[in-house]
């Protein structure tokens, strides 16, 4: 189960909470909101001929190291205690101009033995073909994607399970990885969901489009579910990102990542919900993905929100539902 880190414009400060007690978090004090943002300057190599214009192949140009979307858990049974806290974070290069290139970038996997650390370095855990090395050198599962990453970790009793956003020509769909030694090696289990199947549970007048994003891991009492945020046409700015709410499905089978159907093989939400666009439109607003936690289960799902505002980059804030799992 996953809180997502979160930056307050009033108060710098980047928290990480555990999922099952909100009283055990990592926190990070800066001194700016600025600095909180800061990301780590690298050289990217890459083959790209609309990046390298004339230079000669493969060439070089200046980046940072952007780090986004974690999943933090506690593998209480890992019998090596300085790995018995686990991360999952996507990161990517951020080229001039700037250019969001998450198709150069990784899923790196951390540990450490507390939430206060120290932390390992991160280790590639899941890269996708690339036209640069940063994403391909190493050891680590190449998935085909033409973008993956929004991962979800989740502690079980035989391991540890992963979901994964993957995008590509065929679409977007949540992919299914186990583990059965503590994440030192993965084997890909199955396909939960793809976006196809939510176009097919959503309504037209709902302007959704089939995109799936967002994914999540976490148990509620002995049931396991599965959140994702379905693709949206922006009622506020459709060309905006497509961020509609959160979804719902409950994970009947831990070994493939198999969800909760109907007799025709239907996946069958546990939840939909989103905030509303404004009064008396059904569509929903930039909203998602959301999260639920049992240490902080008073504040319902908790998802992210888009401030309606002109600020770049776009501001989201972490919201309580009150919408009670599952």
């Amino acid at each position: 189960m996953t809180m997502r880190a979160l930056v307050s414009a009033d108060r710098p400060v980047v928290r990480i909470w555990h999922p099952d007690n909100p009283k055990v978090y990592v926190e990070i004090q800066f001194e700016s909101q600025a600095a909180a943002n800061t990301a780590v300057e690298i050289d990217v190599t890459l083959s790209d001929p609309s990046v390298c214009g004339a230079d000669p192949l493969p060439c070089q140009r200046p980046g940072v190291l952007a780090h986004e979307v974690p999943a933090l858990i506690e593998d209480a049974s890992d019998p090596d205690p300085a790995r018995r806290w686990k991360m999952l974070v996507q990161s990517y290069a951020v080229l001039a101009g700037p250019s969001y290139r998450h198709d150069l970038g990784y899923v790196e996997m951390q540990t450490a033995p507390a939430p206060e650390g120290p932390w390992s370095e991160g280790t590639r855990l899941f890269v996708r073909p690339s036209a640069s090395p940063m994403s391909t050198d190493g050891v680590a599962i190449q998935v085909d994607c033409a973008l993956a990453g929004e991962p979800g970790l989740l502690a079980t009793a035989g391991g540890l399970a992963a979901a994964l956003v993957c995008a590509s020509p065929a679409g977007f769909s949540i992919l299914f990885y186990e583990s059965t030694d503590h994440g030192a090696t993965w084997r890909l289990a199955g396909t939960m969901l793809d976006g196809a199947e939510l176009f097919d549970l959503c309504s037209a007048d709902d302007g959704l489009a089939p995109a799936v994003t967002g994914a999540d891991l976490y148990q509620v009492d002995d049931r396991t579910f599965l959140s994702v945020t379905p693709g949206v046409a922006m009622v506020d700015d459709p060309g905006d990102a497509p961020y509609g709410g959160c979804m719902v499905f409950e994970v009947v089978d831990l070994a493939t990542g198999r969800l909760r159907r109907d007799g025709e093989g239907v996946a069958m939400p546990a939840r939909w919900f989103g905030a509303t666009a404004a009064a008396g439109e059904s569509a929903v607003r930039y909203s998602g993905p959301c999260t639920w936690a049992p240490g902080a289960a008073a504040l319902g799902y908790v998802l992210s929100i888009r401030v309606r505002d002109d600020s770049n980059p776009k501001i989201l804030r972490i919201y309580g539902s009150g919408v009670a799992a599952p």
